[in-house]
């Protein structure tokens, strides 16, 4: 008979797990489970603790964390028991607690300069011999490595075998943190939707949970480790406080993973499959985005990034990301990444339009001749803010057909010239009119006086 797996709790099941109800409560509400890694083990279970990189036995609240200690300090506190799981049920499953986690967790799990493994939590604050009570000499996938077998025999093995994974055991996740096959097969296992339920059992307890979590923010910025996240979040999206740990374990780092290539692509993943749920989860994203807005606006993947961001984020953190926008659309317009902000402001909430378009007034010749600037002001003179950029460019006759005839500028007095109607294109039209045989001979101002003409020939 086929294993039953467990499957993902509902949200309602959190706040019980969330009370640290006694073992009675929890037996009547379905929490209860023989598993002592589980969340909803009794308030008074002993475990051992790893607090400064000590191994000490320490009193468990029934959250993961000891009494009497913070959860917000410079290293988590990471509890588990010696037990592993007698049985498979949805109370063996994480739910992580307030006091389970810090949401502001300063973990170096990855460095930004360093590289992710070399400043790793898992490689610097995770050691061995934190796991040396662990009997796992019954696991084929550990005993086969301990008699002597190298990467090559294991992969052919499991590759051939594969069923030799489903007897890892939550503990056995644990042990695999350091081991780089034992690493990518976890990888693999989470990034494919197919192996949902081996994912379940595996992380059916807290410690398991954790564990792959860190595995998976190591390799966020790989293109297996980003597709992991992706389907570790899509798993976690209707458990606010799962997804919430995710993040906050990413946070520290959060900023590099936004502006790598398979990081921003998780990133976008996450805001696009939580972006209707509580807003809560995406905090941590939020807070970078505005703490950092002008670092993701002018690089390449963090502008995929913010963009993400924009479209996600609720006032009043909307509002102010967009300000800080607006503030420095000068700078953003002729930047080769971040004009792609700019017009993404104007394109998707035109409110911005004015406030831009009056910054960027003052410099509106120099920018029409920049190859980035000019689309920006061509966004512009598109909005409803077209009267402010116009009324620039006509306070400079001369420096209005020295435009026309710039191989940017062109377009910017062509997109004028069509938006523009009343008073302002009389103005336009007078001015440029002035010069017909001068822009009729330049390549550039050839297709400014084309226009001219057709546009005088409709007006009378």
């Amino acid at each position: 008979m086929a294993p039953i797996y467990p499957t993902i709790s509902t949200e309602e099941d959190v706040p019980s797990s969330l009370q640290g109800l006694p073992i009675e409560g929890q037996i009547q509400y379905g929490l209860s489970s023989s598993a002592s890694n589980s969340i909803s083990r009794s308030p008074s279970t002993t475990g051992y603790g790893f607090i400064n990189a000590t191994m000490t036995p320490i009193h468990m609240n029934g959250f993961g964390s000891p009494f009497g200690s913070s959860s917000s300090g410079n290293y988590s506190n990471y509890g588990h028991s010696t037990s592993t799981p007698s049985g498979y049920s949805t109370s063996n499953l994480p739910s992580m607690g307030t006091q389970g986690y810090s949401t502001t967790s300063t973990l170096p799990i990855m460095g930004r300069t360093q590289g992710l493994l070399e400043n790793s939590y898992v490689n610097s604050y995770y050691p061995q011999h934190l796991h040396s009570d662990l009997d796992v000499s019954s696991e084929p996938f550990f005993s086969l490595r301990m008699q002597g077998w190298n990467d090559y025999d294991i992969r052919k093995i499991v590759n051939d075998d594969p069923t030799l994974l489903d007897e890892v055991t939550s503990a056995g996740i644990i042990r695999m943190i350091g081991n780089k096959l034992s690493t990518k097969y976890l990888l693999k296992i989470t990034s494919n939707e197919g192996e949902t339920p081996r994912l379940l059992r595996l992380t059916s307890s807290v410690d398991a949970f954790k564990a792959l979590v860190y595995i998976v923010a190591n390799e966020v910025t790989s293109r297996l480790g980003s597709r992991a996240m992706q389907n570790l979040i899509k798993l976690l999206k209707d458990r606010p406080l799962l997804v919430e740990y995710v993040l906050g374990v990413l946070k520290p780092n959060l900023l590099s993973v936004m502006l790598n290539q398979n990081g921003s692509q998780a990133v976008q993943k996450i805001l696009q499959l939580c972006k209707y749920s509580q807003n809560k989860p995406l905090e941590h994203i939020y807070e970078i985005a505005v703490a950092y807005c002008l670092e993701l606006a002018t690089t390449e993947q963090g502008v995929f990034s913010l963009k993400a961001v924009i479209e996600c984020i609720d006032n009043p953190l909307k509002s102010h990301l967009l300000s800080i926008i607006c503030n420095n659309a000068l700078f953003l317009s002729g930047h080769p990444y971040g004009n792609f902000v700019v017009q993404h402001a104007l394109e998707r909430h035109p409110y911005t339009a004015e406030p831009i378009s009056k910054l960027i007034r003052g410099d509106i010749f120099k920018l029409s001749m920049d190859k980035y600037g000019s689309r920006v002001v061509e966004r512009c003179i598109c909005s409803n803010a077209t009267d402010v950029v116009v009324s620039g460019l006509l306070s400079d006759s001369k420096q209005l057909v020295e435009l026309a005839q710039d191989q940017f500028g062109n377009y910017v007095i062509q997109k004028a010239l069509k938006q523009t109607k009343g008073k302002e294109l009389a103005q336009l039209l007078e001015i440029l009119r002035k010069s017909m045989r001068e822009l009729e001979n330049h390549p550039n101002g050839r297709n400014v006086h084309n226009l001219v003409k057709k546009v005088s020939a409709k007006s009378h």
